[in-house]
């Protein structure tokens, strides 16, 4: 194989006399001596060039002309330059949220406390779309006389002269679309997928109604009934309008299950077929298209609709992937003697059956939601993992976990289990040696750094029967925001993993640590003496109705 040429030692060696080259002696499989020579001073002066050019580039927040962008490292010290501090998390250590908000900075100062700049913060590091709902102007005054409807001239007075706080049920109080809309405020986009299942996104321009009618959606992102002041501050509980209230309405985001994702039935022959010539490989949406000869590119994220079984002997990493739907019992299987590593995986029903060694977890699940955990003598290794349904395992090592449904007490094998920076059921906690009453029966039962409050998932809006109304509610296995936190969740959950963020499957996209860095973000924008509520709001997960005719 010829050795490759480098960019400077190319370039050196063009530049030499054709008398030169012609007397060197290059074979098939190296370069001649004086092109050697040459290649080498190139790969130097090639890692000088590139070390000067990331120089430069550090510098600034923007990526330069030739792509470069600084260092994740080095953007705390420029932001110190400027007086700021950095506050988006960086989970996959990419610098790209942070790059954005250094990118921004100087502007944001320049515009601190008002609504617009508060607005784009609030997108940036939320991640998703939020609109600002000032709460002095949905609380109650007194009336006065110098004010509408007083002052208006008698017969004169419409729908918004009515007074505060009396709503006029003539006309709705709601959002519709606005086509005409510029204002970058009263905007929102929604995502979703088209039919190759790549993501597709839509702005989405709206305006008010009627401001002064009947609230359609109380509560909601477009509701400005005005009413008493909320004087509760507990943050678990919604909190209602108040006049040192800023309430920052979050878009729920989808999760694993953004849209109708490709569909592909990826099967267990095809996948052996491949092992044969790739062990132990990394199995992503690309290379389930190269398995299956699909054509084109493939979208981030796949479904696979046949049941897959990891067979004894093989080793694989499945990413990126969904198992779920079509009907299919349990769509994964790792067989006694496999080996299944899951990076970012959604998966319904999971069986994990013997390992090969006592000793090496089966199955080693990171970044993933699974729906229900089984297998008697299974060995599973969790970490950031939400597991919707129950858990029947021989052995289970989990940290920053979210189990919501039971754990079968076989994981609770003495010095064979551990559960740690998790949230798990009362009933494993609560669960007593049959033997000694005051024993609990998990080794772990008493890890402090275990906790049983209720995990609260994001609601949105479904329509379980054709035809009938929409219901708002929490979001089951496969269902577009599944798993999703929601923002009251007890600070022990959305902060008690090891690292302080999240527990459970979307630890790496950091939902809940975005909003927390919103909310200190924010907590120095705001005017002196304005407190800040975050809420998830379902109605921000649909397009507006467009207002036909007269309305």
């Amino acid at each position: 194989m010829t050795t490759p040429w480098t960019r400077a030692g190319m370039l050196l060696y063009r530049h030499l006399p054709e008398e030169l080259r012609y007397r060197d002696n290059p074979t098939s499989e190296e370069l001649g001596d004086l092109a050697a020579y040459l290649n080498g001073c190139g790969d130097f002066l090639d890692l000088m060039r590139a070390t000067i050019a990331q120089s430069y580039a550090d510098n600034f927040a923007e990526p330069t002309d030739d792509g470069l962008a600084a260092q994740p490292w080095i953007l705390p010290y420029t932001a110190q330059l400027l007086g700021v501090t950095l506050l988006a998390p960086e989970l996959d250590g990419s610098g790209n949220i942070r790059r954005r908000e250094l990118a921004n900075a100087v502007g944001w100062s320049k515009g601190k406390g008002t609504l617009r700049i508060a607005d784009a913060t609030s997108d940036l590091l939320a991640g998703v779309e939020t609109v600002l709902v000032e709460g002095w102007r949905r609380t109650l005054t007194t009336p006065r006389l110098a004010l509408p409807p007083y002052s208006v001239a008698p017969g004169r007075a419409g729908p918004d002269t009515t007074p505060l706080g009396t709503p006029d049920f003539r006309t709705m109080n709601r959002a519709i679309t606005d086509p005409a809309g510029i204002d970058p405020i009263r905007t929102f986009t929604l995502t979703g997928r088209d039919p190759a299942g790549f993501t597709t996104s839509e702005t989405v321009f709206w305006r008010h109604k009627a401001r002064r009618g009947a609230a359609c959606f109380p509560g909601a992102y477009d509701d400005t009934t005005a009413t008493t002041p909320d004087l509760r501050t507990a943050a678990l509980h919604r909190l209602g309008p108040a006049p040192g209230r800023v309430t920052i309405h979050v878009q729920p985001p989808k999760g694993f299950f953004d849209g109708p994702l490709r569909q592909v039935a990826l099967t267990t022959a095809a996948l052996n077929d491949f092992l044969d010539i790739n062990p132990g490989a990394e199995i992503g949406p690309e290379d389930v298209f190269t398995i299956m000869g699909l054509q084109g590119p493939a979208p981030d994220r796949i479904r696979l609709t046949a049941p897959l079984t990891i067979e004894a002997g093989r080793t694989v990493t499945l990413r990126n992937l969904n198992f779920h739907g079509a009907g299919i019992v349990t769509p994964l299987t790792v067989a006694t003697g496999g080996s299944c590593t899951l990076e970012s995986v959604a998966v319904e029903r999971t069986r994990v059956e013997a390992p090969a060694d006592p000793e090496t977890p089966s199955l080693v699940a990171r970044n993933t939601i699974i729906g229900e955990l089984i297998g008697a003598a299974g060995f599973a290794l969790l970490e950031y993992v939400t597991v919707m349904g129950d858990t029947t395992l021989g052995r289970l090592h989990a940290s920053d976990c979210i189990f919501v449904g039971a754990i079968i007490d076989a994981v609770c094998l003495e010095q064979n289990s551990c559960i740690r920076f998790s949230r798990v059921p009362p009933a494993l906690l609560s669960a007593v040696d049959p033997n000694d009453a005051n024993r609990p029966l998990c080794a772990f039962a008493e890890a402090r750094s275990n906790t049983t409050a209720p995990p609260r998932f994001a609601k949105r809006p479904f329509r379980d029967t054709v035809g009938e109304p929409c219901v708002v509610r929490e979001p089951v296995f496969g269902e577009p925001g599944a798993g999703v936190l929601d923002a009251q969740t007890s600070d022990v959950i959305t902060a008690g993993a090891e690292d302080g963020t999240e527990m459970g499957a979307y630890h790496g996209l950091a939902y809940a640590a975005r909003l927390a860095a919103l909310t200190a973000k924010l907590g120095d924008q705001l005017p002196l003496g304005q407190s800040l509520t975050l809420i998830h709001d379902p109605l921000l997960t649909q397009r507006p109705p467009a207002l036909i005719g007269g309305g």
